[in-house]
């Protein structure tokens, strides 16, 4: 018998601003928010991805506020790949074997029948903060995103954000209110 070990993902150094952007924005109260959902379909297909999703980290949580694939809901932050993918804000950021990626090789979510082997993962920003991720899963094993692939997948995350920058502003988020 073996003992296996991830890394649960650190805290960006900025988290109080990040978090207060994330406050701002509004995007928890958009749970499947129509364009965002079209973004998320036509994003599944071009990558020809079992699972897509915008998140949004926050706290201990990452919230799943559109997903194609998987439930909408909070998810633990502690095993979130989109935890580690906002470490780096200007990234695109992408696991092609996770199940050989000593951050991931233990991680329950991989350890699952059907679990995540791939994972790409763009950054949402939000006045200059990334507030969750536009991310493509899958149970297989891919090669890793061409530079091509990567600023698609970015340009797709960028429009993610602005359109909870434009839905934010017309509702509160009832999460902080």
């Amino acid at each position: 018998m073996s003992i296996s070990y991830y890394s649960p993902p650190a805290r960006p150094a900025d988290e109080s601003a990040r978090e207060a952007a994330v406050r701002r924005s509004g995007a928890i109260g958009l749970p499947n928010h129509p364009l965002l959902r079209a973004i998320v379909e036509q994003v599944c297909r071009q990558f020809h991805a079992s699972t897509c999703a915008v998140t949004i980290v926050y706290e201990d949580w990452q919230y799943v506020i559109v997903g194609h694939g998987i439930d909408i809901g909070p998810y633990s932050r502690r095993t979130s790949f989109c935890g580690h993918a906002i470490l780096e804000p200007t990234e695109v950021f992408c696991i092609a074997d996770a199940s050989h990626d000593p951050r991931f090789a233990g991680n329950p979510l991989t350890d699952t029948d059907g679990g995540i082997q791939f994972y790409a993962g763009a950054p949402i920003l939000y006045d200059g903060q990334p507030i969750g991720v536009l991310c493509v899963t899958d149970e297989a094993a891919r090669p890793a995103l061409t530079p091509d692939e990567r600023r698609h997948l970015d340009r797709c995350a960028r429009a993610v954000g602005a359109a909870i920058d434009q839905a934010g502003t017309a509702q509160p988020d009832p999460l902080f209110s």
